[in-house]
């Protein structure tokens, strides 16, 4: 193969990886997020939703967490898009508190009302 084949291949590989797209998780819709009622949805029903979260883990208080998230980046690094839902559960497994956080800032932030 001469060099001026090699070159040319090179460059469009070099060309692919620049201009590629990359994503990582699954877009939350606004429509399955406002399913989530405080005290009512459980951890499955957030499973069933969402998926399988990328993170979990238990705060002090020995209550749950699970986080998804959804980051997209568009071409040459153009266009990119993020969202994060965080929930945490009461010993039940019923959501007592969620934040959602997209490119554009705190959608939603839901907690337990106080108790009286």
């Amino acid at each position: 193969m001469n060099k001026a084949v090699k070159r040319t291949i090179i460059l469009i590989l070099i060309s692919i990886l620049l201009i590629g797209c990359a994503s990582s998780g699954k877009m939350m819709e606004q429509s399955k997020l406002d399913k989530i009622t405080i005290g009512v949805t459980t951890k499955d029903e957030m499973i069933q939703m969402f998926g399988n979260p990328m993170g979990q883990g238990y705060n002090d208080e020995g209550k749950l967490s699970m986080s998804w998230f959804y980051i997209f980046v568009g071409p040459m690094g153009l266009g990119m898009q993020q969202q994060s839902l965080i929930a945490l559960f009461n010993e039940q497994n019923i959501v007592e508190k969620y934040n959602v956080v997209d490119s554009n800032g705190v959608k939603q932030d839901k907690n337990t009302p106080a108790k009286k």
